[in-house]
């Protein structure tokens, strides 16, 4: 009976070391708004020109710059605009 425990215990163990892990990549998780402004940013854009570019606030803008480093694990803006743009180029 103890046999045949671990027998099982090991068939599990390499049946999940075969289970293939999908992660979503953290640039998925950015809704569209946030993809636009990163974009903006990434073509040297200022934060008063995708304001009105967009039509919306500059703090909207860095509101959503900042939701943006948030979900990409950024801790600078320059740092959430060089993951997005290296995720785009794949």
């Amino acid at each position: 009976m103890l046999r045949s425990l671990f027998i099982v215990a090991s068939e599990a163990a390499v049946s999940l070391t075969r289970r293939r892990v999908v992660r979503v990549r953290r640039v998925d998780a950015l809704s569209p708004r946030q993809r636009e402004v990163l974009a903006a940013v990434a073509r040297g854009r200022l934060t008063k020109e995708i304001a009105r570019d967009l039509g919306i606030t500059e703090a909207t803008v860095k509101t959503h710059l900042a939701r943006a480093c948030e979900r990409l694990g950024a801790a600078t803006r320059a740092q959430a605009v060089a993951r997005y743009v290296a995720s785009t180029r794949r």
